[in-house]
């Protein structure tokens, strides 16, 4: 069980393709495994912190439209990675969290979104991995109880809180 935020380029309303060269420069930086036959990479932060990094296609000539973090622990390192991924990639970034938003890092970016996501969610204006920081905090929260009312109140060894 992990707390879930995607990644998504938009271009006139649909899916599009993001520059890979910036991703795959900051994933160099870090020190991970991947990716497995799914496209997923552990990435592990120095802070003792690690996160699932689904990126398939990022390696590759074909699609590569997006991303998704699966995380369970939270750091500074990991939320100023995401920040810098979605930056590198023009990307919208989408929390699962109970509030429907999206966060965009360009006022631009608004118009490339589809008409549902403009009618259906919340739309903020990224300006900081700080300010991505509070809001990932919030719902990483609200999940992190839910996770503990269905593990019967503790937590897995695997998944710090």
């Amino acid at each position: 069980m992990s707390f879930d935020i995607f990644l998504q380029k938009f271009k006139n309303g649909s899916p599009a393709n993001v520059l890979r060269s910036g991703i795959l420069a900051l994933l160099k930086s870090k020190q991970y495994t991947g990716p497995d036959k799914f496209g997923v990479y552990d990435i592990q932060f120095s802070d003792g912190v690690s996160a699932e990094f689904s990126a398939q296609g990022l390696e590759s000539s074909g699609a590569f439209t997006g991303c998704a973090f699966h995380i369970r622990a939270f750091s500074e390192q990991l939320v100023e990675f995401i920040f810098d991924v979605a930056r590198a990639g023009n990307m919208a970034v989408i929390p699962t969290t109970e509030d429907a938003i999206v966060l965009l890092p360009s006022e631009d970016d608004k118009r490339e979104l589809p008409v549902d996501v403009l009618e259906d969610f919340h739309l903020i204006l990224l300006t900081s991995a700080a300010e991505l920081q509070l809001i990932l905090q919030q719902g990483y929260a609200v999940w992190s109880k839910y996770r503990e009312q269905v593990a019967g109140g503790a937590a897995s060894k695997n998944e710090p809180t």
